[in-house]
């Protein structure tokens, strides 16, 4: 849920409390409301896992966490992200090598 949704949610939870609403209908809203965040976060995961982006899979794991998800949930996008990690490293280490025309780091980088 986008951070507006989040504040949004928490008021009008806040507003029921005031108001005396019974505790059943308000503890039926949190439980939506933690429904939406988890549903949020694995679409989060989902969307991170197919841009196979490093900042988007910390960001997604991050708050895939913050919301509660498992562990197993969240551990395609953990292989995903260090695949990619080892990716940018391995990137990283030929073109240094290629920009240095070492011919020993290039073939290391390979």
């Amino acid at each position: 849920l986008s951070g507006k949704k989040e504040s949004a949610i928490a008021n009008a939870l806040a507003q029921a409390e005031a108001a005396g609403l019974p505790a059943e209908e308000i503890d039926a809203a949190k439980a939506q409301a933690a429904d939406m965040r988890l549903a949020s976060a694995r679409s989060g995961l989902a969307e991170a896992v197919e841009a196979r982006t490093v900042l988007l899979l910390e960001a997604a794991i991050a708050h895939a966490k913050e919301v509660g998800l498992e562990d197993s949930e969240i551990k395609v996008a953990q292989n995903t992200l260090e695949a990619e990690q080892k990716k940018a490293t391995a990137q990283t280490a030929l073109s240094e090598a290629c920009e240095n025309r070492d011919i020993e780091a290039i073939q290391a980088a390979i």
